[in-house]
Order: structure tokens, then sequence, then C-alpha cells
């Protein structure tokens, strides 16, 4: 599975509304107004995506066919979301009480899923990054053309970005920010953690210096991946040979445990703050106690931390957060059974 992020912008001249409020007043219906939620739907619907929602036949025979459709939904999305969260996820987004779609379509040739996270931000899940590559170039087109077409009436698509460009445009925007230099990794296992990050998202950017106004320091960020502000992580790696000497000098203090966390994790739990970004560290070859040590600590700060064992789940760290932005809170099929009973007086 393969995740691109989309995030788009509407700019509007000021004779763009004025024109609106003119039809208004002379009595003239007005269209609606295209701001990002108009393009939005307006570019999926005619990109051949489909919200996912159970069909109009289903409707009308609503106990027993809603199970079966939400089955064949299932098997369908299997064939790309193979992680159980988010394929539950997925599906909790078909609202069973109205049937209405929760911001999550369905496109079959190449098969793809969008994900909506917010009205100007998705995401697109595909089979592998060719394929979404595809979509995206898709989905873009049809963005530029409709931006075309209205362009007269003072709005127009002025933003559309993928890829590592949302990262940047993100960082960029940040105001207490005042210069950002690209740097090349210096270890091995840095290499591979931007090696296995690439293998499930491009949204991201390696070994960055940023330099910061007020206060006036700054910091080398290992890798930094944004899809949005709800998941923006900051992944560091840290390597026990380079970290040994400090370790053992502060073993033979009397606060241990206090001395690693100020050296280990609250820097780079800082640093990632700074941000805006929730921190991740990969700890390689750490001994079990010392590893203990920072998982407690890591814990109560809320750090996601790896060891060895973990690092190659690195993917299920995103799987996790789109599953938790996918989830909305709906009735059970039982609870939408009694309910429709009740409203009908149906006793099938």
């Amino acid at each position: 599975m393969f995740v691109h992020g989309v995030r788009f912008g509407v700019s509007r001249s000021f004779w763009g509304p004025q024109k609106a409020g003119e039809w208004l007043r002379r009595g003239e219906k007005t269209p609606r107004l295209p701001d990002e939620s108009w393009y939005f739907d307006k570019v999926v619907s005619e990109s051949g995506f489909k919200p996912l929602d159970f069909s109009h036949e289903v409707k009308n025979s609503i106990l027993e066919l809603a199970k079966r459709e939400k089955s064949k939904i299932q098997s369908q999305l299997k064939k790309l979301v193979t992680y159980p969260e988010l394929l539950m996820a997925f599906l909790s987004s078909i609202n069973v009480d109205f049937f209405s779609p929760k911001g999550v379509y369905l496109h079959k040739d190449p098969f793809a899923v969008i994900l909506r996270i917010d009205e100007d931000s998705f995401v697109i899940l595909s089979g592998n990054k060719e394929e979404g590559k595809i979509v995206v170039q898709k989905i873009k087109s049809r963005f530029t053309e409709l931006g075309k077409s209205i362009e007269n009436f003072g709005y127009l698509v002025d933003r559309f970005q993928t890829g590592r460009d949302i990262v940047k445009q993100w960082l960029e925007s940040k105001k207490d920010i005042s210069a950002i230099n690209e740097l090349r990794p210096k270890t091995d296992l840095e290499k591979k953690i931007i090696e296995m990050v690439d293998q499930f998202t491009d949204s991201y950017i390696s070994n960055l210096e940023i330099i910061f106004k007020n206060p006036s320091e700054s910091f080398e960020y290992d890798l930094v991946l944004f899809l949005h502000e709800k998941l923006a992580l900051n992944i560091e790696v840290m390597d026990y040979e380079k970290k040994r000497d400090e370790i053992q000098r502060l073993k033979e203090t009397k606060y241990f445990k206090e001395n690693l966390k100020s050296t280990i994790l609250l820097r780079t739990f800082d640093k990632a703050n700074r941000i805006g970004m929730e921190s991740v560290i990969v700890l390689n070859a750490f001994p079990e106690d010392v590893f203990s040590n920072i998982r407690e600590v890591a814990a109560s700060r809320g750090i996601i931390l790896l060891d060895n064992k973990s690092i190659n789940d690195i993917h299920l760290i995103l799987v996790s957060k789109l599953s938790a932005l996918a989830k909305v809170p709906i009735p059970s099929l039982d609870d939408f059974i009694a309910e429709y009973r009740k409203r009908t007086g149906s006793t099938e």
C-alpha cells in the first residue's frame, strides 16, 4: 500500500463574490460558490471515484442486504488494505443509519481509495507508488481543467501539492523558521529508514537543518513526514555505538534515569515539538536495560519508540494514524436494525 498526500487551495478575487452578490440582489438564483469543498466534490466525482457507500438497492432492502453489501466492500478493500485496523476504520466510514458517505471514496482502475482529511487536503491510497501517481495526475488534470472553466468568475485553484512539496510548504509557512537547508544521510541506518519510508509514502523530506528565529537556534532533523497537521511525524535515528560512552558515564551517576531522559528523549522531543510534529525515535542496538528505562519515560511523553525488533513496522505508525482519521462515530448495525424497526413498526 502506498500513500500520496494532496493539498490544494482556491484563491478568490474581490469581484468573484461581488458578482454572486449582484445575482442575489437581482433575485436571480446563484450557483454554489466554488470553495474548496465544491472543487473536491466535483473533481472526485468526475475522476471516477464513488463514495464508499451502500447501493440504492441496499437502501431499499436494509436488513439482510446491508450485511451482504458491507461484506462485498470489505472483500474489495482487502485487495489493497491488508491491515485489519485500517480496513475496519474505512468500513466504519459507512454510516449505517443514513447510508451517507463520510469522506472515503473508491476508484476502480487502478484501484485506489481517497480519504478526505480536511476541506483542502486528502490522501490517496494505492497498490504501489506508480499506480498512485496515475491517480494523482488524473485528479490534478481535472483540478486544472475545472479551474480554467470558472476563472473568469474570480476563482482559481492556485495550489495543488503532493509529495515533498506538501512538507516543504508546511515548513515554509511557519513564521519562526528563517532557513531550511538539506543535508545528506550520515549513517547506513538513516539511509535504511529513508528507504523504508519511501516504500509507503513520498510526503517526507530527509536530513534537514532548520534554523529558527525566536529564540535563535538550529536543529538537524533525520526525517520529517507530513500529510496533515494531524499526521506529522519527526523520525529520528539513534545508534547505541555513538551514545555508548555518554550512557556509560550516566550509569555512574546517582540519577541515571533522569539524566538518560534528558540525553536521549527530551532534546529530540523538544525539536519535534518546535515544528509541531509527533516524535518517533528509532533506537538501534540499545541494551535491554537501557531501552526499558527509556521506554518508560517515552510513554509518559507520548513519544513513539522503536527498537531493532519493531523497526520494520515503522509503516504501521502511518497506518494507525490513518485509521484514527478514518473512524467516525456511528451506530452499530444491530442498533440501526432496532431503530429501523421502531420507526417502521416492522418485525422482520
